[in-house]
């Protein structure tokens, strides 16, 4: 992979090579998602992984905590 294209694209990198800290805001935060979903499909998909609550609660015996 050849690094100064994308440093040329994205000269933040540079930052990140030095290991120094940056600040990198999401230009799209707050922006509504164009998806082919409803919101009844995310319930339903919700109602879904609720159904293995069981199973997941013995894999993640920590705490039963899948989120």
């Amino acid at each position: 992979m050849d690094t100064t294209v994308m440093i040329e694209e994205h000269p933040q990198i540079k930052e990140l090579m030095a290991k120094r800290p940056i600040v990198w805001q999401n230009p799209d935060y707050g922006k509504r998602a164009d998806l082919p979903l409803t919101r009844a499909d995310i319930f339903d998909a919700g109602r879904t992984l609720g159904t293995f609550r069981t199973i997941f609660g013995r894999c993640f015996s920590r705490n039963g905590s899948y989120e």
